[in-house]
């Protein structure tokens, strides 16, 4: 959570940032997306309840999903399934 959020305009450019405020625990295994909320402010009153914009997460670093990664305990390693193709990564 607090990861920056940028809010998007039709063209693509940032129309205001925002920080994520909550993570849903639950994943749609139909389409694989979790549910991300940041509060945007709105004080022109140019956005609706429940519209449908764009919005982009700003990531500062690379995140490796922990179901994808096998940590094993006294290691400095982090073994990676991409691609179908095992992958070593080291961690930062």
């Amino acid at each position: 959570m607090g990861l920056p959020v940028q809010v998007l305009d039709s063209d693509g450019k940032v129309v205001t940032n925002s920080r994520i405020d909550f993570i849903s625990p639950q994943v749609d295994n139909a389409t694989q997306t979790v549910l991300v909320k940041a509060r945007i402010a709105n004080s022109n009153d140019a956005l609706r309840q429940s519209q449908f914009i764009r919005a982009r997460i700003v990531w500062a670093r690379t995140i490796i999903p922990r179901c994808r990664c096998w940590l094993c305990p006294g290691w400095r390693t982090i073994f990676c399934i991409c691609g179908g193709t095992a992958e070593i990564a080291a961690p930062t």
